[in-house]
Parts: C-alpha cells; sequence; structure tokens
C-alpha cells in the first residue's frame, strides 16, 4: 500500500507538537503550586512558550513582584513588551487575570498574540446571548485565563450579573489596567469610568474574605506615556493598605540610538568637526552587506534646513546607502 511521506511527516509533527504541548501543560502546573518560582523556570516559559529568548529591561522584577502579589505601575514605550509582563504571570496564576483596556481593537489584537495554552475571552456589548451563555459556562469550568474588557463594560449589568452568577470575582487574581494614563489624563472629562475602576477591584476583593485573612490580587498599570501624573496613577492602585505599587520605568536611553550635540562656527575646520561623530559613529561598521539593518541620520539645526544637505556627501564617499533627513527647529 502506498504511503504518502509528507502525510507521514505531519502526523509526526502533530504527535510531536502534542507531546510538547502536554510537556508544557505539566510544567506549568508544577509552578502554580510553588510558593516562589525562580528565575530560570520563568525564562524556560519566556523561551518555550512564548517563544522570546531573553527578557527585556524590569519585566522579569515585573513578573516577579506580581506573582508574590505586589502591584506594580510599569510606564515603557510602545513595543518594549509592556503585554508580556501580564501574559506570564496569567499563564502561572490558577485563577483568572482580568485586563481593562480602552479600545475595543486593542483588546483584539492582544488577544491574538497570545500564546494558544493561554485561552482568552474579549467581553463586550456585541456578545449574543448564546456566546455569553457559553462564556458563562467556559469561565466556571476554569478554561479562561484572561478577560478583556472595557472600564465601562466593568460597570454594566451584564458583568456584575457574571460577577454573581459564577465564581468570577474568587477567580480573579490579577487585574490590569492598560493604557493606566487615562486615569489622570482622560477620566476627569471623559470616560470617567476609569476614576471608578479601583472601586470595583475594591468590591472584586471584599468577595475573596476568607475569615480575617484573603488574598487581593494584584495590580498593574501599564502606559507608554511618560509624561503622565504617576503619582495619581500610584494613588489609585495603593487602594488598600495591604498594597504598595512599585514604579518600574523602561530606561531612557536606546542602544540603537546614537546622540549628540555639536557647536561650530563656518570655518571650514569646524565643519569637519561637525560631522567626525557621523563618520565615526556610522562607518566604522561592517560593510553594508554584513548588517541587517541601514543606519539613518536626523539632523536638527536651529538655522534653515537646506544647510543641513551638507551631510549628503558623507555616505557617497563611503559607498553606504544611507538614510538622511532634516527637520527644520524654531
Amino acid at each position: 500500500m502506498y504511503s504518502c511521506a509528507c502525510k507521514s511527516n505531519k502526523q509526526d509533527l502533530i504527535i510531536t507538537l502534542l507531546e510538547q504541548t502536554g510537556s508544557f501543560y505539566d510544567t506549568v502546573e508544577t509552578l502554580r503550586s510553588q510558593t516562589e518560582i525562580p528565575s530560570e523556570s520563568l525564562i524556560f516559559i519566556l523561551q518555550n512558550i512564548f517563544g522570546i529568548p531573553e527578557f527585556r529591561p524590569n519585566q522579569l522584577s515585573i513578573i516577579q513582584s506580581l506573582l508574590t502579589h505586589h502591584s506594580c505601575v510599569f510606564i515603557s514605550p510602545t513595543g518594549s513588551g509592556k503585554s508580556l509582563t501580564y501574559q506570564l504571570p496569567a499563564l502561572l496564576f490558577r485563577g483568572i487575570s482580568l485586563v481593562i483596556s480602552p479600545l475595543i481593537s486593542l483588546m483584539h489584537d492582544q488577544e491574538h498574540q497570545l500564546p494558544p495554552i493561554l485561552s482568552s475571552l474579549v467581553l463586550t456589548g456585541s456578545l449574543s446571548p448564546r456566546i455569553l451563555f457559553e462564556s458563562i459556562k467556559a469561565i466556571n469550568s476554569g478554561i479562561i485565563k484572561i478577560i478583556y474588557i472595557s472600564p465601562e463594560k466593568l460597570f454594566s449589568s451584564m458583568f456584575r450579573e457574571l460577577l454573581h452568577s459564577t465564581s468570577l470575582a474568587d477567580q480573579i487574581d490579577l487585574v490590569v489596567v492598560d493604557e493606566a494614563h487615562c486615569i489622570s489624563s482622560w477620566s476627569f472629562n471623559f470616560r470617567s469610568d476609569y476614576l471608578r475602576l479601583f472601586s470595583m477591584i475594591s468590591l472584586i476583593n471584599q468577595s475573596k474574605k476568607q475569615g480575617d485573612f484573603y488574598q487581593s490580587c494584584s495590580v498593574l498599570g501599564l502606559t507608554g506615556t511618560g509624561g503622565i501624573r504617576v503619582k495619581e496613577v500610584v494613588a489609585s492602585i495603593e487602594f488598600d493598605d495591604r498594597i504598595s505599587a512599585n514604579i518600574f520605568r523602561f530606561p531612557r536611553n536606546r542602544s540603537l540610538i546614537t546622540g549628540g550635540i555639536v557647536a561650530t562656527s563656518k570655518s571650514p575646520r569646524c565643519r569637519e568637526t561637525r560631522f567626525s561623530r557621523v563618520n565615526s559613529t556610522f562607518f566604522g561598521m561592517p560593510k553594508i552587506e554584513t548588517i541587517t539593518r541601514i543606519p539613518s541620520i536626523v539632523v536638527f539645526r536651529f538655522q534653515i534646513t537646506s544647510k543641513c544637505d551638507c551631510v549628503r556627501p558623507i555616505p557617497s564617499r563611503h559607498h553606504v546607502s544611507l538614510r538622511i533627513s532634516s527637520e527644520l527647529q524654531h
């Protein structure tokens, strides 16, 4: 009987993937039972489940803080890995992580980036009764690990009914406030429900009480806006005497960006000094065939923009395809 080699290879691949997935589930379940998860285990999860080789600045510290039930504010630019700081803890918490986000499109984007092992639910007003019923069943069965919701939907009758009809409140281990700058910049004039977020979190924590002791959920505030009134956000997060929020900032210095200020006159000698930094920075590198990024230079001057064009002869002398742009500053 003829057997297709491609089909056989596909079957072997599927079996291997299923075995790896089962192994990952076992590893995660073992880590969930530990009171303190070592850094090596977190790196293993990062590399093998999320497919990321190493942590970026502050990510590991934030994840460890959240897993030990400390709240955090993370101020970091777009694309620096803020989402990972709640996704990885969400995998290791036994309960549910509630992510409060201002935009539905943003919720769906983040949901699509989750690894398959993390089941999620986006709660919006467009859910049909059938989908909502299935969602309630999934929450009760412990399948859902992350719930995305807007601040307005958080205070809706639908969500309150969800809290009462399921054990959702008892299951919430982490609350994430995405775009946390909205607390101080939007909430007074627009989307006022941001001001009420932590009254809801307090309500959730009250339902988690067991006798004289209860483990309140951790809170993570995320923002890419460095100029926010951080104290207001922290004050909102520190809504309980048991909670102390740590502030983390992504390093301002970027390794791929070199900046400098050179004051010169119009003399030829000063003109040569003006571009010596450009030469040493960009043209002491390997040939263009061996590098993956084409270097760019942005020249800011306090005079007319056309004078920036004098930089353009430099790349041709070094046979490098260099993009140079100039910007007029007043």
